[in-house]
């Protein structure tokens, strides 16, 4: 993913002023002609998602007193990207935990801004804090689940599909590249389609024709590339 491949961004904020500045600034920075729409509070912000993608959204944390919190947990269900644009610098590392891009404290800048949709695309970003909790939409409801608890995620077609330590399977909007930008360093991906939690991988094996799997708690396996396995064989042999 590049600049030029955002083709929707949602502001979050509600002082229209600091929203107008931050869309002039995407204009200046984005692809022209990128869709920019703005949303004053939560129910507005949930109801254009309900029937638009973003790419990238910006949130402010205080939205006419409502906690932005509350919206970060139900923004990470999403495919979009968060950035966090606020004031409150004190919670940026639960921000954080939660999935968000970056955290730009109030006021800020061109080159701040800049900064931080260039991070949508590096695949380690510098100074990160690892993903922590994961959310996902079911049956009208936001549910969040612990990370840790995550025994691998699987590419299906442009969405994840995520199997969880008590047996669930749960399919989530973010396609896999997204989840491996955040992720703890004991998730690794192991195939172009495969990430897995190296804590609850049971056994590493060959198997006719060169090929390589690994055994994941609960009985499900995933393939491993040839490129990756040597260096899997190392990490848990």
């Amino acid at each position: 993913m590049t600049a030029s491949d955002i083709s929707s961004v949602l502001i979050i904020e509600d002082e229209p002023l600091i929203a107008q500045r931050l869309g002039r600034m995407c204009e200046e920075i984005l692809p022209s002609g990128c869709p920019i729409a703005f949303a004053p509070e939560t129910a507005s912000a949930l109801g254009w998602l309900n029937t638009h993608a973003a790419d990238v959204i910006f949130l402010d944390l205080n939205l006419k007193g409502e906690d932005g919190f509350d919206l970060i947990r139900h923004l990470s269900s999403y495919a979009a990207q968060t950035i966090v644009v606020s004031a409150n610098t004190d919670r940026a590392i639960e921000a954080f935990e939660f999935g968000v891009v970056d955290f730009i404290p109030k006021p800020f800048s061109m080159p701040r801004l800049s900064a931080a949709i260039e991070r949508l695309f590096q695949a380690s970003p510098p100074g990160r804090t690892a993903l922590k909790y994961v959310s996902f939409r079911i049956a009208g409801k936001v549910r969040t689940y612990r990370v840790e608890d995550i025994i691998s995620i699987s590419a299906d077609d442009k969405y994840s599909q995520i199997t969880m330590v008590d047996g669930e399977t749960l399919f989530h909007d973010k396609a896999l590249g997204a989840f491996e930008q955040r992720l703890p360093d004991r998730f690794m991906r192991v195939h172009k389609s495969h990430i897995v939690n190296l804590d609850r991988i049971s056994a590493f094996r060959s198997t006719p024709g060169s090929r390589y799997l690994i055994e994941l708690e609960g009985g499900n396996s995933v393939p491993v590339s040839r490129l990756q396995a040597p260096v899997l064989r190392k990490i848990i042999v």
